[in-house]
């Protein structure tokens, strides 16, 4: 944000502002986008199973399907920004949702793993190009106190997006097959593009210098790291592969933080980092997410693997979790004109805390009925968090690194799913292996078929096979199910511990820094 922008932002009348109808058609646009992109981070939970069947993949394989593109997102996020402002806010945008477009298109022809892990990959880096500059579109495009009632609605239909798309997602697969969750794409993307020609809220700067060493160190890092997190529950913690990627991730990342710390135009100002409500809001997003999402993509399996549910019927199962969310969401923005950030935050984290327990006891016979209460539950607590959150994180700094503290914690939601998914993925094959150890002795079975059974439970591909019958994978794996339900209430409790101690009333920060001048 310019420091022009950011006077003109402060000294606006407090009265609400009467949009234009090309503002108004710019948020829909830009809120489109933003939906069509969040809807791909969730949508494959429901096709997870008939992806992994058709293509014959591993656990691991269904692992990066998920975390490819969340975590390209989250890594290139910052470098869009800086691309949109040196060549065009509107030009980045049109390219990310083509390249959004095609992507899926390659997606949904593609017939083995690694073609479609690649494309998910490149498709999460046209949703950060169409994320960063539709942003930095609306910034523009709104002056004044209407800005922040854009973004509100932004974030909100972003948000919900994450949680709309298993149920969509369901839709499809059973009507159409998985291939077209993600054809679905491409006329929606086509229409945004028409509709975008014209719009408001363009701006070039071509001032705005690059940092490619941190982009290389940042996206490097995470890639090595993430990978060697994914490959453990395949290889064993232990494995040179996985301790070379950590320790290699590790290395690269603070590499990226001295070139950071070093560079005349870093891509990341982490002086950003020592504003304590500011680290507080993007930890505090970071754990409730790889809680709350890296729940979804495996319940989602134990729905059509092991309760028999179609991939639709799989997606209805979800509208408890999904319609809470819907009205807690917004509600979460209103509730912080009565109660501090800290207050509506931990509230959030412990109530979806609570609702992850009953998940804890579940049986392979379970019922429905029975397990829907702690889903409301879970929806109404992963949906307060979301707004206040944000406002914590924008409000805890300037007014002129509004900007570049969007970029930041907005690239913590893709980051939180990929470290959510890969760790609780972990957390469940383990606990499979340790299910079917004592069933896998009784049999007359060499160790690479052994292990080669585990790989495909902890997958969700559930065959009856070397005398081990289906009603023992299905206990495997819902016992897995439990371990991860334990390790996302954990991340829950983490969230809420972080907001209390974290977070703080924008108005009593105001006030003490009053006091102190």
């Amino acid at each position: 944000m310019t420091e022009e922008s950011a006077t003109e932002s402060r000294d606006s009348p407090p009265q609400t502002e009467r949009w234009l109808p090309a503002q108004k058609r710019l948020l829909a646009v830009v809120a489109a986008a933003a939906g069509i992109s969040g809807i791909d981070t969730t949508i494959v939970n429901v096709a997870l199973p008939h992806i992994g069947a058709d293509l014959k993949m591993s656990l691991a394989g269904l692992q990066w399907v998920v975390d490819a593109y969340s975590l390209l997102y989250g890594a290139v996020l910052l470098t869009a920004g800086v691309l949109a402002d040196r060549y065009g806010y509107r030009k980045l945008f049109t390219i990310g949702v083509i390249g959004f477009a095609l992507t899926s298109t390659v997606i949904a022809l593609s017939q083995g793993e690694g073609v479609l892990v690649v494309a998910r990959a490149l498709q999460g880096i046209s949703a950060a190009a169409l994320t960063s500059a539709g942003m930095a579109q609306l910034a523009a495009g709104f002056p004044g106190t209407g800005r922040a009632r854009a973004l509100g609605i932004y974030t909100t239909v972003a948000s919900l997006s994450f949680v709309i798309g298993p149920l969509l997602g369901g839709v499809l697969v059973d009507s159409a097959g998985w291939r077209w969750a993600f054809l679905i794409n491409l006329p929606l993307c086509l229409a945004v593009v028409a509709a975008s020609r014209g719009l408001p809220g363009d701006h070039r700067s071509t001032h705005r210098p690059m940092d490619p060493m941190g982009l290389l160190l940042s996206a490097a890092g995470l890639l090595v790291m993430t990978y060697g997190v994914i490959a453990a529950p395949e290889r064993g913690w232990g494995s040179p592969l996985v301790v070379g990627c950590l320790i290699g991730g590790s290395v690269l990342l603070a590499l990226f933080v001295m070139a950071e710390h070093r560079g005349r135009h870093p891509l990341l100002d982490l002086r950003l980092f020592r504003v304590p409500a500011y680290s507080g809001a993007l930890l505090t997003l970071f754990t409730i997410v790889a809680s709350f999402f890296g729940l979804m993509m495996f319940l989602a399996i134990w729905f059509q693997q092991v309760r028999g549910y179609s991939a639709l019927q799989a997606g209805l199962a979800l509208l408890p979790i999904i319609l809470p969310f819907m009205v807690t969401a917004p509600l979460g923005a209103r509730l912080l004109k009565r109660f501090s950030t800290a207050s509506v935050t931990t509230a959030g984290s412990t109530i979806t805390a609570i609702g992850l327990l009953p998940l804890t006891t579940l049986h392979s016979d379970s019922s429905w009925l029975l397990l829907a209460p702690a889903l409301v539950v879970l929806g109404v607590g992963g949906g307060l968090v979301q707004a206040p959150v944000m406002s914590a994180a924008l409000g805890a700094v300037p007014a002129e690194q509004a900007g570049l503290a969007s970029g930041v914690a907005n690239s913590v939601r893709p980051l939180g799913i990929v470290v959510g998914v890969a760790v609780l993925g972990t957390v469940l094959a383990q606990r499979v292996s340790s299910s079917l150890q004592e069933p896998l002795a009784t049999v007359d079975i060499d160790g690479d078929a052994a292990s080669e059974i585990i790989h495909s439970v902890s997958a969700g591909r559930l065959e009856a096979t070397h005398g081990l019958s289906f009603q023992m994978l299905q206990d495997a794996y819902t016992s897995g199910l439990t371990s991860v339900a334990w390790g996302s209430a954990a991340l829950a409790a983490c969230s809420a511990l972080i907001a209390l101690l974290t977070l703080r009333n924008r108005s009593a920060q105001a006030q003490e820094e009053k006091h102190k001048a």
